[in-house]
């Protein structure tokens, strides 16, 4: 009896998928500047502008240490869409060691490693955040299926693309890399 093995290629090249990165933020509840913060962040709104906001609510509000961690990751993603990625890893830091299993916190932490091509940093940052509790697991997916992708496992990341969808189908993003993909058939050996 023969069977039949998936292989998946990548038609397009990996350079591209770097850029594709997921928009990193956090939700947070609540009312006042943090909220703010994270719909600045939420809104791809001017990083500058975006950024002040969260500035004053860790200066100005009372935060619980998730919430103070949350506002930390939202201007963190500001900073790195504003290219300040020494400053945005420095936050992403700051909110880890204020609260340890802040998911999050380790996935944007990967995003910006796989900015910098650092891609076995990258997947592992990816990797410990999905391993707790995460904001948009879609995106925590789709983003450890770009590491995948520019480091080769192509089965992986296409499997993590696929995964992405299923958990939110309108992420464009996901389905626009699944196109770069072939799928095709061939026998296995004799079992």
């Amino acid at each position: 009896m023969k069977t039949k093995a998936f292989l998946i290629f990548l038609v397009a090249g990996c350079a591209f998928a770097a850029s594709q990165s997921a928009n990193a933020w956090v939700e947070s509840v609540g009312k006042g500047k943090a909220r703010d913060c994270f719909l600045a962040a939420f809104t791809h709104a001017p990083p500058q502008m975006g950024i002040a906001i969260c500035d004053k609510a860790l200066a100005e509000e009372t935060l619980d240490n998730w919430d103070r961690a949350s506002t930390l990751v939202n201007r963190g993603a500001l900073k790195f869409a504003g290219g300040q990625n020494t400053e945005a890893m420095a936050d992403f830091d700051a909110a880890v060691k204020i609260a340890p299993d802040h998911g999050d916190a380790y996935v944007n932490r990967g995003v910006l490693l796989l900015a910098l091509n650092r891609y076995d940093e990258a997947l592992a940052e990816i990797n410990k955040g999905m391993g707790m509790t995460l904001s948009h697991p879609d995106l925590g997916f789709y983003d450890r299926a770009l590491a995948e992708d520019l480091m080769g496992r192509y089965q992986e990341a296409y499997n993590d693309y696929k995964h992405a969808l299923e958990l939110e189908p309108d992420l464009t993003k996901a389905s626009e890399r699944l196109k770069q993909f072939i799928v095709t058939t061939t026998p296995g050996s004799p079992t």
